[in-house]
């Protein structure tokens, strides 16, 4: 995190590494708060976007059970996210662990008022967060917001502010 200072207004500038969930609701966070005066949020991600598909081809995906705790994590940020995020996932009420075809055991059944997972692919859950950062960013004037792809961060010094 790097001070920016320009006569009486100041913000500051935020490097994020890595621009998994975890990273991207990080950016939202830091895009929403009043009580943190940012400027620039540049984003790194060593991978490409996930939104291009022709370079997901043959990449690795993998699914994400969005429970209790991950759909709080992005309600901190508010209702609307969750909403765009869960309408790229799965509801499931029911879990089970497939041990072998004949031996499964009911980890959780539906229950009357609780609200069901989500399955989503990571790349989907990564790519609902940056629709949703780059819409808000656009109507920020406060505070801009740059993602960058196939960007490998070697080392930071937080001290002299350099990242290679």
């Amino acid at each position: 995190v790097l001070q920016a200072h320009s006569g009486k207004e100041w913000g500051l500038n935020v490097a994020i590494v890595g621009a998994g969930p975890s990273g991207l609701l990080l950016a939202h966070k830091l895009l929403q708060s009043k009580n943190i005066p940012v400027a620039n949020i540049d984003v790194f991600e060593s991978r490409s976007d996930p939104r291009d598909l022709q370079k997901q081809q043959g990449s690795r995906a993998y699914a994400l059970g969005l429970g209790v705790r991950g759909r709080s994590a992005i309600r901190t940020v508010d209702e609307e996210l969750w909403a765009a995020v869960k309408k790229r996932g799965f509801e499931c009420e029911r879990f089970r662990l497939h041990l072998s075809q004949k031996l499964n055991i009911k980890l959780r059944d539906s229950l009357e008022g609780v609200e069901p997972s989500v399955l989503i692919y990571q790349t989907d859950l990564c790519s609902g967060l940056l629709d949703e950062l780059e819409t808000r960013s656009l109507g920020n004037s406060q505070c801009s917001v740059k993602v960058h792809y196939e960007t490998f961060i070697k080392e930071v010094d937080l001290a002299n502010a350099i990242m290679e």
